[in-house]
């Protein structure tokens, strides 16, 4: 597996970039993980900080780019480091210089007014704590739901959106979810 992606530094300079298939873990000296303090509201937090292993380490006098993730269901705030699908693309976002960040939103939320506030609780927290360029969400499967309604809000600057096979549709997620889906949608909400 190969990830292409094009860098522009604080310069302005565009440099593409091939990680090699070799990335299939997420190396610890890329980034300094921040869980100093443990929870927002609740809520287990997990920040990713470009370290000394990155191309771009995380340096507070420059502005950086922030991703947000939207976990999927059954995942948490640690989806970023424990799935291997998603090893090169966070490997790449952090040579890059992003900051990765995540909360465990109340577990399977489906887009929960809950789930959605501890997102933008997550970005106070990012904005309090780092020099912020520019906020972007990433939301995975039902994060997708979440994602989209941290936008839709309004309640902070978006950037960018990235949907891995997000879900858009909490009714069809509930009528084809083969039973795993509708039966954790309608216990978020209360459904019998």
């Amino acid at each position: 597996y190969y990830a292409h992606y094009v860098h522009r530094d604080a310069a302005g300079n565009d440099s593409s970039r091939v990680s090699s298939s070799s990335f299939t873990t997420t190396s610890a000296a890329m980034y300094t993980r921040v869980d100093a303090v443990d929870t927002i509201g609740g809520q287990d937090i997990m920040v990713l900080v470009p370290a000394g292993g990155s191309a771009n380490p995380y340096n507070s006098a420059v502005s950086t780019r922030v991703i947000i993730y939207s976990h999927g269901a059954d995942e948490s705030k640690d989806a970023l480091l424990v799935d291997s699908l998603k090893t090169a693309c966070v490997n790449a976002l952090l040579d890059a210089g992003y900051i990765l960040a995540g909360t465990h939103a109340h577990g399977n939320n489906w887009g929960t007014q809950a789930g959605t506030d501890d997102y933008v609780a997550l970005e106070k927290y990012l904005r309090d704590n780092y020099n912020v360029k520019g906020v972007a969400v990433w939301g995975q499967s039902m994060g997708g739901l979440t994602g989209l309604s941290m936008i839709s809000q309004g309640k902070f600057p978006v950037v960018g959106y990235l949907g891995t096979y997000p879900a858009c549709s909490l009714a069809s997620m509930y009528a084809g979810g083969g039973g795993s889906y509708a039966s954790q949608i309608a216990s978020v909400f209360g459904v019998t």
